[in-house]
């Protein structure tokens, strides 16, 4: 080997950079081999730094290239969108593909009377695997394993009898029965005497809003109970989302750390009128699934769900009022205090096993050095079935909700299949059951994924496809915790839209969040605003007409599927450019999103100041002031002080990213060290 070995620096090189300087750091991405010398010089398009690294220098050790890889990926990034990328022409050209007829047709298919409401363990599961194995064959996917599309998925129908009773300073506080919802969380039965009950306010932990409602405290053997919605600190604080709340408004997540906190019983005490509350008793109590896989957000086995009225005779039985209980939980200095209150419960869940089906199909990535990474599509084949009759129809047939999100990842797929060489990643497409019963089938997956989820690299949820038209804005309603934001962003610009915030109460409704909780990160959001030719707040009353989980949810004549043909587009190539790209998507600030992601790779990373995050934050997504939280949303920390472990390399580097795009100190900090010091802001504006 001659003494100085220039490499190119392509997209397809750059997986070897970097396993060599993760061999010198001592990671498993193994290392270039070479002989008595090896040169490296890396030369940016940008600029004309170039870098030398020689194997015989007494200056080159371990440490040394440890320290170096942020400048080697720092340099390397921007060379990498060499000509052997899949081009914007080649994606707009396969995307062309995607039409309203192809997608009308899958839609029909699976919304038919015929498939009896695709309800799992149903005669309309059986009928809906059996279409989509033959519509993921006919497309030219691969199988996700030697046994073929299917994933089993064991879920269990359960039902809950039982009682529940409290005392207040010794006297049985008196309530409706039916204002008492048992949940059907767990087969078996359960039970707890004399259990205090604790108040935590709305029962929510956000660390990005400096928000904590537990204070670290020990629930072993008492009851939690959680007011439902969020305090309004938190809603003014999701990151410019235009929802009613935040994601941690979600009971899902609510239920999770009370049951991490060693709860014996958990009670909600939810808002909403009595025939809402009836059609949670429906689903939760007499009609609810369960699986057989760990979930990553499980419920208690004694999980009450209690009407508005229920909950103000327990307050007046602890000697105050619901309101009043509502005014403190918004208060950050009132922590959990224990109520003059005890519970008194027994359950009885029945449970009757049968297997569903999620459908899985790969397209397997090309480039072999990140093959065994995935980019995932994720849309629920399932519906309710056969459920009681309204006006004399009995089919759910849930169109919307959601076999218009299984045909746009089906016909995403089709445009994947038709690029001239598949993406660098795997492409996987998984149609999952169960998701209306709480993700029962994006839970199994995560259980068994195609790839290893740590090296998932994007998980991309369809749910509610837009039917109503164009429109020119694109939201996200899990704004502003990752950079999947500052790649959509470019994607939606290019197509000619306007990015935007979403619905923040949205972000974890879907099967995504199955993957997102467990640290992958996610998209979920799709088109939005006033549709293109019609009157201001027509989208909206559109939205306000519409009723899903009913037998309302069929194919309307009415629909417009010029919008969801956009989708396909605009979320083929999101995935494509995950795909295709030399780094992977990362969570971006404090979040139980990052730290899963984190605990999954095996990092301890301590966080950054909060406000050097938020700086951070505001200049990866390139948002406005309002939205960014951030005095300068052009900030960029164009130097930041490097090393992987300040006891093992002693080798500190400095790197400018003046000049480069979309680098974080939290990408810096993911490549394998932590941020150690920062930078003032820039100045200046970048030029557009």
């Amino acid at each position: 080997m001659p003494d100085d070995v220039r490499v190119r620096i392509s997209r397809v090189c750059v997986s070897a950079l970097l396993a060599f300087v993760a061999g010198a750091c001592g990671g498993d991405g193994g290392a270039l081999e070479a002989e008595s010398r090896l040169v490296i010089k890396l030369s940016s398009s940008r600029s004309a730094t170039s870098l030398r690294m020689r194997a015989d220098s007494p200056h080159f050790s371990a440490s040394a290239a440890c320290a170096a890889a942020p400048i080697i990926a720092s340099l390397t990034l921007p060379a990498c969108q060499g000509a052997d990328t899949i081009s914007d022409q080649e994606i707009d050209k396969a995307s062309g593909m995607a039409n309203e007829a192809t997608l009308s047709r899958r839609i029909d298919d699976l919304a038919a009377d015929s498939m009896l409401g695709r309800g799992p363990g149903q005669r309309g599961d059986t009928l809906t695997v059996a279409y989509l194995e033959r519509e993921m064959a006919r497309i030219g996917l691969s199988p996700a394993s030697k046994n073929g599309f299917r994933q089993p998925v064991t879920l269990f129908r359960t039902r809950a009898t039982g009682r529940a009773s409290f005392r207040a300073n010794g006297l049985t506080v008196a309530l409706d029965t039916a204002a008492i919802v048992l949940a059907a969380t767990a087969p078996g039965d359960f039970s707890t005497l004399d259990a205090p009950v604790v108040l935590v306010g709305f029962g929510i932990i956000a660390p990005e809003h400096d928000w904590d409602d537990y204070r670290h405290i020990d629930l072993r053997g008492k009851v939690a109970l959680i007011l439902d919605g969020e305090p309004g600190s938190v809603s003014r604080k999701r990151f410019g989302t235009r929802g009613y709340t935040s994601p941690h408004g979600n009971v899902i997540l609510k239920a999770r750390h009370a049951l991490a906190r060693g709860a014996a019983a958990v009670i909600f005490i939810r808002l909403g009128s009595d025939a809402v509350h009836r059609a949670r008793r429906l689903r939760l109590q007499d009609q609810e699934l369960t699986g057989d896989v760990p979930e990553i957000t499980p419920e208690s086995p004694i999980t009450l769900h209690l009407a508005s009225s229920a909950g103000e005779l327990l307050a007046q039985a602890a000697g105050t009022t619901l309101s009043a209980w509502r005014v403190a939980a918004n208060d950050a200095s009132t922590g959990p205090r224990e109520l003059p209150l005890r519970l008194d419960a027994s359950i009885h869940t029945e449970a009757r096993r049968f297997v569903s089906h999620n459908l899985v199909g790969v397209i397997r990535g090309s480039d072999p050095a990140l093959r065994n990474e995935c980019v995932v599509y994720l849309a629920h084949w399932d519906a309710y079935g056969i459920g009681p009759a309204v006006r004399g129809d009995s089919i759910y047939n849930g169109a919307l909700d959601d076999a218009a999100g299984v045909s746009e990842m089906l016909h995403i797929a089709e445009v994947v299949r038709a690029l001239p060489r598949a993406p660098r990643r795997t492409m996987v497409f998984v149609a999952t059951t169960a998701e209306e019963r709480g993700m029962r089938g994006a839970e199994a997956y995560a259980a068994r994924p195609v790839c290893p989820l740590p090296r998932t690299a994007l998980a991309i949820g369809m749910d509610w496809s837009w039917t109503w038209g164009l429109t020119d804005t694109l939201v996200s309603n899990g704004i502003g915790y990752s950079t999947v934001d500052s790649l959509a962003a470019r994607v939606a610009t290019r197509l000619g839209k306007t990015f935007a915030p979403g619905l923040g109460e949205y972000w974890l409704l879907s099967d995504h969040a199955a993957l997102a909780l467990r640290g992958v990160p996610a998209w979920f959001g799709g088109l939005d605003g006033e549709v293109t030719g019609k009157p201001k707040g027509w989208a909206l009353r559109q939205l306000a007409l519409t009723r899903t989980h009913g037998p309302d949810d069929d194919r309307k004549p009415t629909w417009d599927l010029s919008g969801a043909v956009f989708e396909v587009k605009f979320l083929a190539e999101l995935g494509i450019r995950a795909a295709e790209s030399a780094t992977r998507p990362v969570w971006t600030v404090e979040s139980e999103f990052k730290r899963a992601s984190e605990a999954a790779r095996g990092e301890a990373t301590p966080p950054i100041r909060r406000r050097q995050d938020r700086r951070a934050w505001g200049r990866v997504h390139g948002f406005p002031p309002s939205m960014a939280r951030s005095n300068d949303p052009t900030w960029r920390p164009h130097q930041c002080t490097w090393a992987r472990d300040s006891r093992r390399c002693r080798t500190v580097s400095r790197v400018t990213l003046r000049d480069l795009d979309d680098i974080s100190v939290h990408q810096l900090r993911n490549a394998g060290g932590r941020v150690l010091q920062g930078a003032a802001p820039r100045p200046e504006r970048r030029a557009r």
